[in-house]
């Protein structure tokens, strides 16, 4: 368990417990690439379906802080929060790339937005296998991987519950102060290691309470999310432009998607199920394509068809 009230009821409250299942759904391309290459796009904050829910948690966070620092009676304190919000200024060559699973899978609504119009399809993976790969890639010293401008790749988190009460989310951002308090407390008269402290803390811990924050509007799809901190260099190119180092492209409808590779070696344990989306059901009642898919990658897990009524 991590250190600080905010982080421990965090971790609490949103890690996946045992018999959990999280669904994912996706397009026929989707599936074919990632059971091929045992891997999942993580799509840039940003590009999400909905791009307010990036403005939410933003918004919230410095409707917070901006209360706290008025109450505030420590001018050196009140300076402290006041960097909090210049959150997004500290990412600086820092991205946020998020994968979505639900707790459900077969809804209407879920296969209209998610699923491709009803014609994709929806992976169910073991939460506590998810949980494990996640776990294994967190290596020791965090802080100094999230912040050394020198070293690339990413620090993954998740799945993470999706927070859907406003009064819950405030109180963690609260707590978090709090905790800031504490280590202002410990280090004040240490500026090098608090400014390490607290820079760790912008970016790599606030952003699992931001970017699981959603507006309860969208509470009926229980979503969980994990969270790529992707720490990307840019390299200098001839003519003096620049390119972003381990970031890929993907060509959507109306725009030019950043996305991130999160690669799940322990696959086989991990995906449980497919279902396929109700017009894909409707219009191929055999299975042959999406077996022979699991074939070919010597997976033997059981494929469903969706019982929702499609129009």
């Amino acid at each position: 368990m991590r250190q600080g009230t905010a982080l421990t009821n965090w971790d609490k409250l949103s890690s996946p417990v045992a018999g959990l299942s999280l669904h994912h759904f996706t397009d026929a391309n989707g599936v074919n690439g990632i059971i091929d290459k045992k891997e999942i796009w993580a799509t840039h904050i940003k590009y999400m379906n909905d791009q307010l829910e990036y403005k939410y948690g933003l918004d919230l966070l410095h409707k917070v802080i901006t209360d706290e620092i008025s109450k505030e009676k420590d001018p050196e304190l009140a300076a402290v929060f006041s960097e909090v919000l210049t959150f997004e200024k500290k990412f600086e060559g820092s991205q946020v790339f998020c994968v979505s699973f639900c707790e459900r899978n077969d809804l209407y609504n879920l296969w209209k937005i998610y699923g491709s119009d009803g014609n994709g399809f929806c992976l169910s993976f073991n939460a506590k296998e998810l949980s494990m790969e996640i776990e294994n890639r967190r290596g020791p010293d965090l802080a100094k991987k999230a912040i050394n401008k020198n070293t690339p790749g990413v620090y993954w988190v998740g799945p993470k519950k999706v927070l859907y009460s406003r009064v819950s989310q405030e109180q963690y951002i609260i707590d978090y102060l709090n905790d800031i308090r504490t280590v202002y407390a410990q280090y004040h008269k240490q500026s090098a290691e608090l400014n390490l402290v607290m820079r760790f803390s912008s970016i790599g811990y606030i952003s699992e309470f931001l970017f699981c924050f959603k507006s309860d509007f969208y509470e009926g799809e229980k979503e969980w999310r994990i969270l790529g901190l992707f720490k990307s260099p840019s390299e200098k190119r001839k003519g003096g432009m620049t390119k972003k180092v381990g970031i890929d492209l993907l060509a959507a409808k109306s725009c030019i998607k950043p996305y991130a590779k999160l690669r799940l070696s322990n696959f086989d344990a991990q995906l449980e199920s497919i279902t396929r989306g109700p017009v894909t059901s409707m219009l191929y009642p055999d299975q042959d394509g999406i077996r022979w898919l699991l074939e070919r990658n010597n997976l033997d897990i059981p494929i469903k068809d969706s019982e929702v009524k499609f129009r």
